[in-house]
């Protein structure tokens, strides 16, 4: 393996945050290949759409944290035509997360904010017809908690 190969599959494995690499001891082992930065460019393209293509799959909530973490805007309408998949922690992490993204990362207009509030209200409809245990119970109203702050931040 290149030394290019090696720093491209270090980027890829670290969601492309040196943060995480830093975390990890990793981040000057990646800076040791001095990758240009045209090249990490086209390497987060990539790894972008790889995370994108995601959103049909189990787990999809890992997406929106990687929009989050990069502050990657412009999907809002993309995450609210798709279905949060996986298990109900994994739901309400989607649901979360759009929170995050609709009002720090994308700073959704009025408009916006509403689609978000309807697809959110849907989904926590759907979600607590399956809660079980108060830490269930509990996630769930805190997520109705933040709704209930979004209506009144739109009002």
């Amino acid at each position: 393996m290149t030394g290019i190969e090696k720093a491209k599959k270090l980027f890829f494995d670290y969601s492309g945050s040196t943060f995480y690499m830093s975390r990890d001891g990793v981040e000057k082992e990646f800076q040791s290949f001095n990758v240009p930065d045209r090249l990490q460019d086209e390497w987060f393209i990539e790894l972008r759409e790889q995370k994108l293509l995601k959103l049909k799959e189990r787990g999809n909530a890992t997406v929106i944290r990687f929009l989050n973490h990069h502050r990657q805007k412009g999907y809002l309408d993309q995450l609210i035509s798709t279905k949060h998949l996986g298990t109900f922690l994994e739901k309400c992490m989607y649901l979360e997360c759009l929170f995050e993204y609709s009002t720090d990362t994308q700073k959704a207009d009025s408009a916006q904010l509403d689609n978000v509030i309807k697809f959110i209200t849907d989904r926590i409809s759907e979600i607590e017809r399956t809660v079980r245990t108060d830490n269930s119970k509990q996630r769930i109203e805190r997520i109705k908690d933040q709704l209930e702050k979004l209506k009144k931040s739109t009002e």
